[in-house]
């Protein structure tokens, strides 16, 4: 099967969330975009780039027929299971509580368990986002109340300031695009850092098994020498 596709391009699949990922002119571009582009074009591999949701793109590593990656995955060990991972070629910024004003307003350095643990809590995630290991174990002792939506960041915003969760967990830099996108200043929403979410998240190129472990190595190594510290 490796050898039927072996002509074709791979695929790379990516999730547009400026300012970290978004396509621009054919090429990757964004915090995130640029290094992955980078090394891309390190590697020498012919690729086609194709937008595809988060949860579309685990469903193509997990049951497509041909080669593909998605671009700027988190490790976990329910992919790890599915797939296999690159070399980590990016550091996201870490994750921060956007939080409705009135929840929980005195305390100081939270910490994410203390906060989802808390029966009142309620807990906004997008609908089929995965977080890193460390979050949703964290999810499962605290025995959260979790809330789902199919939304974007601007619209959690929206859902803080009517009242309808406590708190959503966003990456730093969205986080803080997400307040400033808005036509006025928000003032019933803020954001918190939380003591345990100090560090940020290793991203990777996350590729299906179908994916040779010729290809996964021209990538790995287009990493090492283009994304020199």
């Amino acid at each position: 099967m490796m050898a039927a596709h072996a002509a074709d391009p791979l695929v790379m699949l990516y999730d547009p969330r400026p300012p970290l990922l978004d396509v621009q002119d054919g090429k990757l571009v964004g915090e995130m975009g640029v290094r992955a582009q980078r090394a891309l074009a390190a590697s020498g591999l012919r690729y086609q780039l194709k937008p595809a949701p988060v949860q579309r793109q685990l469903s193509m590593i997990e049951h497509g027929t041909v080669p593909v990656c998605a671009v700027g995955r988190v490790h976990n060990e329910e992919r790890a299971r599915i797939g296999v991972f690159s070399s980590p070629f990016f550091v996201s910024r870490r994750y921060v509580a956007l939080v409705r004003d009135g929840f929980r307003k005195e305390e100081r350095a939270p910490r994410l368990l203390d906060w989802a643990a808390a029966p009142e809590a309620r807990w906004g995630v997008k609908s089929g986002f995965h977080y890193s290991d460390y979050v949703r174990r964290q999810l499962r002792i605290a025995r959260a109340h979790v809330l789902g939506f199919s939304r974007d960041n601007e619209d959690f915003v929206a859902l803080l300031g009517a009242g309808r969760i406590d708190f959503v967990l966003m990456h730093e830099d969205e986080a803080e695009l997400s307040l400033r996108g808005l036509p006025a200043p928000v003032t019933d929403v803020r954001i918190v850092q939380l003591a345990d979410l100090a560090e940020g998240e290793m991203r990777y190129f996350y590729c299906n098994r179908h994916v040779p472990p010729a290809t996964l190595q021209q990538i790995n190594q287009a990493i090492a020498r283009a994304l020199k510290p």
